[in-house]
């Protein structure tokens, strides 16, 4: 059972930082741009 595809940043160390980091300064964008917008 699965798809045999790459996991980003599989080979790094540091894969599972980055990968939180990414998606800390993504949802912190998003946030951003509701309040701006009015949304929260």
């Amino acid at each position: 059972w699965g798809i045999n595809v790459d996991v980003p940043f599989e080979k790094s160390s540091y894969g599972v930082f980055a990968v939180l980091i990414i998606s800390v300064i993504l949802s912190l964008i998003c946030w951003f741009f509701m309040r701006r917008k009015k949304y929260l």
